[in-house]
């Protein structure tokens, strides 16, 4: 069976960055061959090899570069360039920048301090068209979208309602995927079919009435299916 490959392009100021990060690339065991293509010191090196016609399936971007912001950088890609998948990287980060890069929509983050099997898995989420927050920024998430404090009454209930409604099986899933494990992950780990997972996963979406991967993280944080 042939394995899809997935072009990746690293841009990160820091070259003991990238290559430790190209390093572990190469280790990724997945269904998909992924292979970094070039690399970028800064935005204007970046935009050049995409003028070049050089153009990744995966870009992994540093939010902060000498000359051009990350987040400017991934705004552009996303008019642009809205193909290429966007993975974010940042050695600190705040709840401004997390609602920026929610809003973006990018694919993933991941932190600079984390460790190689949170990169592998978050490779192998937006290869598969899915979507990675790492904990690190879990409740980074959480404090964005809702105020603890302030929350009315009949929101409590509403949600309180909504995971009654869930099944034991949805709660599974909904912790697996929370955690970043893929489709595929996921089947293998319940021991059941592909189709069966992206069917709970559309299900449980509707039921709770989220648009987003980021408002079902935010709902596992609070209903405590998921700790931090």
């Amino acid at each position: 069976m042939s394995v899809e490959k997935i072009s990746i392009i690293l841009v990160d100021d820091h070259e003991l960055f990238r290559i430790g990060l190209k390093s572990t690339i190469k280790m990724v065991d997945s269904d998909y061959d992924f292979c970094v293509i070039n690399e970028a010191s800064n935005g204007k090196e970046f935009f050049k090899l995409l003028e070049n016609g050089i153009k990744p399936d995966i870009v992994l971007l540093d939010i902060i570069l000498p000359d051009i912001n990350g987040i400017e950088i991934a705004k552009t890609l996303r008019k642009s360039y809205p193909d290429i998948k966007i993975i974010m990287l940042s050695s600190e980060v705040s709840e401004e920048i997390i609602s920026e890069l929610i809003n973006i929509n990018i694919n993933g983050y991941l932190s600079k301090t984390s460790q190689t099997n949170e990169i592998k898995s978050a490779l192998r989420a937006v290869a598969s068209g899915e979507h990675f927050y790492g904990q690190s920024i879990a409740k980074i998430i959480y404090d964005v979208y809702i105020n603890k404090k302030h929350e009315k009454d009949n929101n409590k209930s509403k949600q309180l309602s909504k995971k009654q409604e869930l099944t034991s099986r949805e709660l599974q899933i909904i912790k697996l995927w929370c955690d970043g494990k893929t489709t595929k992950e996921m089947a293998k780990e319940l021991n059941i079919s592909h189709r069966t997972i992206e069917s709970h996963k559309a299900n449980i979406l509707k039921k709770l009435e989220f648009n987003k991967f980021t408002d079902l993280i935010k709902f596992a944080i609070k209903k405590r299916i998921i700790t931090l």
